[in-house]
């Protein structure tokens, strides 16, 4: 399993209802502190699941968090914050895969969306740096983002698929 209990002691199996200002938690809580600790569920009054491993209280590990609107991620999380490998589906379609820090898609990420386009390469906080992008039907892809090496630093130049090009100062992308 994904989700182990077994290699942690002093946990108890318990249902909080006063733990959290909008929610409900159940599952392993640790005896020393009495704060959500291993495989648990928390559900939110918005609708929103999270099942998933806890530490201190917070999602801490492998988890699945599901919004009432229909979008899911599931992957890793670091006190709270979508971090670490995990996917990102959108209940338009869009998916988002690779990895995450602080819930945007950071480093060697893969975008597919429900047109079929896809976008395959860097990314730095949910931007585009440096990409392929292409149809599902098309021969080859077409290279976008800041080809110019610049990594969306400073003076840079950005092309889209087009082959558009937009010259300016960048900050992160």
């Amino acid at each position: 399993s994904k989700y182990s209990n077994s290699r942690f002691s002093n946990v108890k199996y318990l249902v909080l209802d006063d733990y959290y200002k909008d929610g409900v938690y159940t599952g392993y809580v640790s005896l020393g502190d009495n704060k959500p600790f291993g495989y648990g569920e928390l559900r939110w009054k918005s609708g929103n699941i999270y099942k998933g491993e806890m530490s201190g209280g917070k999602y801490n590990g492998y988890g699945k968090y599901t919004y009432a609107n229909g979008n899911v991620y599931e992957g890793y999380f670091v006190q709270y914050a979508k971090t670490g490998v995990g996917v990102f589906t959108y209940s338009n379609g869009t998916v988002e895969s690779g990895n995450f820090i602080n819930g945007q898609l950071t480093g060697k990420g893969k975008m597919t969306f429900k047109s079929g386009a896809v976008l395959e390469g860097t990314f730095l906080n949910g931007r585009i740096i440096k990409c392929l992008y292409w149809f599902e039907n098309d021969k080859e892809p077409v290279e976008i983002g800041f080809l110019d090496g610049s990594g969306g630093q400073g003076m840079a130049t950005f092309t889209d698929q087009w082959g558009n090009t937009y010259k300016g100062k960048f900050k992160d992308g």
